[in-house]
């Protein structure tokens, strides 16, 4: 807490690279709960020892490495699409705040975790120059990381079927044919106790989307001829019992015929279940 309540609070742009629109919205978040001060941002300080009427605010952005985002192989036929990486500029870093007072200084620092893709779709799509891609947000706060992850996955699948055009698409499916291409979550402290929220990146070039139809429609096509096998195999089971049973029951005259009859229609029900079962 500060001794004396300050006259005037300045934000100073002392060249550290900070975004004028960064300085900005901290001077209006401090103006939302310190209405009655006077706030301002300057280039630089005036000279080295701070006015005691005023407050001094450095802002200090550091920026770690850039990050690339990498988007999966996709095969054709006997050769693969070799997977790409695009530059998706620095995501990760630190923010610093210096507050000078006359008396004593304070120091604040805090992670930032920046994403282009989601926090500025259209600068992203402007900045990549090829591929075709949707961001997936989930649409409820959660109460935990997996939650909201499971969440967006499904939102993703929906999106797919409904968008897509694709048929019989698993949740795994998004993540198994490299539809993702980053994700993240993020966490905020409700009256409550922790809430969470995910995104997903999804890369939907026609080729990824072409090879994920094929699959399904050749896996339509597997089912169909196995279940084609099973019921002319269960039929022709069915008709080799019945000769069988009338060759027996011309044998002894009918004598036999009801337990020979049960004997046929077990066997029968047997062969079908192993059937169904395989």
């Amino acid at each position: 807490a500060l001794s004396v309540w300050p006259g005037q609070v300045v934000i100073v742009e002392h060249r550290n690279g900070v975004d004028i629109a960064l300085l900005e919205q901290c001077r209006r978040g401090l103006k939302s709960i310190l209405p009655d001060l006077d706030i301002a941002i300057v280039e630089k300080m005036p000279s080295e020892t701070p006015p005691k009427e005023a407050v001094w605010i450095f802002i200090k952005r550091e920026d770690i490495k850039g990050h690339e985002l990498q988007i999966s192989e996709i095969p054709q036929g006997d050769s693969f699409l070799m997977s790409q990486m695009i530059d998706a500029g620095n995501r990760k870093g630190t923010l610093q705040a210096v507050v000078q007072t006359a008396d004593n200084k304070y120091v604040r620092q805090v992670e930032f975790d920046y994403r282009p893709w989601l926090d500025d779709t259209e600068a992203f799509h402007s900045s990549v120059d090829r591929g075709h891609w949707a961001v997936i947000t989930s649409s409820e706060t959660v109460v935990s990381e997996e939650q909201a992850r499971n969440q967006a996955l499904q939102l993703a699948r929906q999106y797919l079927v409904e968008q897509m055009g694709l048929q019989d698409v698993r949740q795994h499916d998004v993540r198994d044919y490299g539809f993702i291409v980053d994700e993240y979550s993020q966490r905020f402290q409700g009256l409550s106790g922790s809430i969470w929220r995910s995104a997903i990146l999804l890369e939907i070039s026609p080729e990824r989307l072409q090879m994920l139809s094929q699959d399904k429609a050749d896996i339509i096509r597997q089912t169909r001829k196995s279940w084609a096998y099973y019921l002319f195999s269960l039929i022709g089971m069915t008709v080799l019992i019945s000769i069988l049973y009338a060759f027996i029951n011309a044998l002894t005259k009918g004598y036999y015929s009801v337990m020979i009859a049960i004997i046929a229609i077990g066997i029968i029900l047997v062969f079908g279940f192993f059937f169904m079962l395989a």
